[in-house]
């Protein structure tokens, strides 16, 4: 189980190791509660999905929304369950159904 390293949020234990920002993992945010500020990411490397909190999204005011591409450092929250920390938004998901903007509702329109 992981557990936090100190009162620092910039290294955790996983697995008996220190983990750097350099080990960030990779994963996509799969439920987003826009209301209460939190939800679940889904790790690509396989691993078990993490709980994510909006005050743990780095630059702070970042958005967060399904399908949204993300990196993070994994560490251990509220009841000893894992927590992403350190979020960073790596690419903002883009459905190819456009429902906003000049061409919205067109087939084929593409929302950039």
């Amino acid at each position: 189980m992981a557990a936090r390293l100190g009162s620092s949020r910039a290294a955790f234990f996983y697995g008996g190791e220190v983990m750097s920002d350099s080990e960030r993992i990779i994963g996509r945010v799969v439920m987003w509660n826009k209301s209460k500020a939190f939800g679940f990411v889904e790790r690509d490397d396989g691993g078990k999905d993490c709980f994510v909190h909006i005050a743990d999204v780095r630059p702070k005011g970042t958005e967060l929304s399904v399908g949204d591409a993300i990196s993070f450092v994994v560490g251990e929250g509220r009841g000893g369950k894992l927590a992403a920390y350190e979020v960073r938004l790596l690419q903002p998901f883009r459905s190819a159904d456009a429902t906003v903007g000049e061409f919205a509702g067109l087939p084929g329109a593409i929302n950039r």
